[in-house]
């Protein structure tokens, strides 16, 4: 636009200045209405602007001809731009719109495969189950075996819920009261033969999340220091600035290690809410820390 204008200016100027020349040398016997030329430095007519002196007389010039110019060449200059924004901005509406679409249809098609596989294994661990029955090996061997096939089991509930839950749509966020989400958790084990010893310092505390991905994490680290624990489990609840802090503490048992599928879950769902999740091993004592914030 500033390049326009000064080209549009420099024009009118040479067109003056050349105009000027041919009347001065009689070439032009009348001057173009947007150039006078006057004794005084203004004349009656409006619009006209001081140029330029000739001779012992004023030359005065009419600028709304290159003011028309100017605004004429805006106007375009505005109308090009705006049809070239809305064509932009629609070819990028139309773009998005077909990766999302894709997108949809990819994300509809990994859940399919990842829930017909989670039955595939569902089935092949009952056959196993059935076959251990049948087999025909020593009792060692056969609780050996057994229990390789309940860590397997465990591991596929495990991600198959999880599975369930990411293909129901459970996406939404709510006000959650995470206490009795805990508390819920917590009712599902049985205690008999360990000792849970349960400490809340808050009450009615809402926080706006996830509830699903917090049922499943809840519910995994209550498994975890309920499977692996001897005899003792703390379970901690309190406030934590603008959320709530959950610790999970258990003496550790001499058993396998298991898959760490769980833990591996809790890890992906902490990461996708953005909540914090921490381990620590001090002696035989395993400590988990969970920290969610709206």
């Amino acid at each position: 636009m500033l390049f326009i204008r000064k080209e549009v200016v420099g024009n009118f100027k040479q067109n003056v200045d050349l105009y000027l020349k041919l009347y001065n040398r009689g070439y032009v016997n009348k001057l173009p209405s947007y150039i006078k030329i006057s004794t005084k430095t203004y004349i009656k007519n409006k619009g006209y602007i001081f140029y330029g002196l000739w001779g012992k007389k004023f030359v005065l010039i009419k600028v709304s001809r290159v003011k028309r110019k100017l605004i004429g060449f805006a106007l375009l200059l505005f109308l090009w731009e705006l049809l070239l924004a809305i064509l932009i901005i629609f070819i990028v509406y139309v773009s998005l719109k077909r990766i999302f679409k894709r997108q949809k249809y990819t994300d509809q098609f990994l859940k399919f495969i990842l829930v017909s596989i989670s039955h595939k294994l569902g089935n092949f661990l009952s056959a196993q189950k059935v076959n251990l029955e049948l087999a025909n090996m020593d009792d060692g061997s056969k609780r050996r075996l057994s229990y390789a096939l309940d860590e397997m089991e465990e591991d596929f509930k495990v991600v198959s819920s999880t599975i369930r839950s990411m293909t129901s749509d459970n996406e939404k966020l709510s006000f959650v009261n995470v206490v009795e989400e805990l508390k819920k958790v917590l009712d599902g084990f049985s205690f008999k033969d360990k000792k849970l010893d349960l400490q809340i310092y808050l009450d009615g505390y809402l926080v706006y999340i996830n509830p699903t991905d917090l049922r499943i994490v809840l519910s995994e680290l209550a498994t975890n220091a309920f499977k692996y624990s001897f005899s003792n489990i703390s379970v901690i609840a309190e406030k934590y600035k603008k959320g709530v802090k959950i610790v999970f503490i258990n003496d550790v048992k001499n058993v396998s290690k298991g898959s760490g599928i769980g833990l591996s879950i809790v890890e992906f769902l902490c990461k996708k809410n953005n909540w914090i999740i921490t381990k620590k091993i001090y002696g035989n004592v395993f400590e988990i820390t969970f920290v969610l914030v709206s």
